[in-house]
């Protein structure tokens, strides 16, 4: 008898693989979102510390039931509590994306050998022109001279290194409007509060026995 299949909201191609020598069948959850989940969402990416009971008044349902959902979406790994720092207010005002080809060293090892360096936010391998991209966050135009000819570059596999240093962020992606994908048909307002306008005249069509 196989294994039965351990859900996993979120994990690493290390942590898949560590379970996976261990015998460990996983897989990842698909989490579907509906109105009140994205207007849910929605406050809290614009103030993370707005509380449930705000939350609750804001879109019309109780406090429970936001406490609920917020649990549910949580543990189904659609969304994550975390603080973003703003690199530069703290020193680090350049941001630089590197692409890199690797040759002669499987990619994933050296992907997490630069996962491991100190300044480096994102590591993702890509299909394309290169195998890996990096984005780290540096001192001045110097600490980016030293950190691709010294850090970089002398790591074993790097092939070839190509550089772009960003002038300016337009969007970040925890403005990414993820929530709006696959919703209702509605006419969407952008105002968390048109959840509760909504499900006030659904529920006022249901009881006259006709659909909204």
């Amino acid at each position: 008898m196989s294994p039965r299949p351990l859900i996993l909201a979120s994990a690493s191609p290390r942590r898949r693989d560590l379970l996976a020598q261990r015998g460990i069948a996983f897989e990842v959850t698909r989490y579907g979102l509906d109105d009140l989940d994205r207007a849910i969402l929605l406050l809290l990416r614009e103030d993370g510390r707005r509380s449930n009971a705000d939350i609750a008044r804001e879109v019309g349902v109780s406090q429970p039931t936001v406490r609920q959902r917020l649990d549910r979406i949580l543990r189904g790994g659609a969304a994550y509590v975390t603080v973003r720092i703003n690199p530069a207010a703290i020193g680090f005002p350049i941001d630089v994306i590197l692409n890199l080809r690797v040759s002669g060293r499987d990619v994933r090892e050296v992907g997490e050998e630069i996962s491991a360096l100190e300044h480096v936010s994102y590591v993702g391998y890509t299909i394309g022109s290169c195998d890996i991209q990096v984005e780290a966050f540096l001192r001045d135009n110097d600490h980016l001279f030293r950190f691709v000819t010294e850090v970089i570059t002398p790591i074993e596999g790097v092939a070839s290194v190509e550089t772009f240093l960003v002038m300016r962020t337009e969007k970040f992606n925890y403005k990414w409007e993820g929530e709006a994908l696959g919703s209702t048909d509605e006419t969407s307002t952008g105002d968390p509060g048109e959840y509760a306008v909504r499900r006030l005249a659904r529920e006022s069509a249901a009881s006259r026995g006709a659909e909204p």
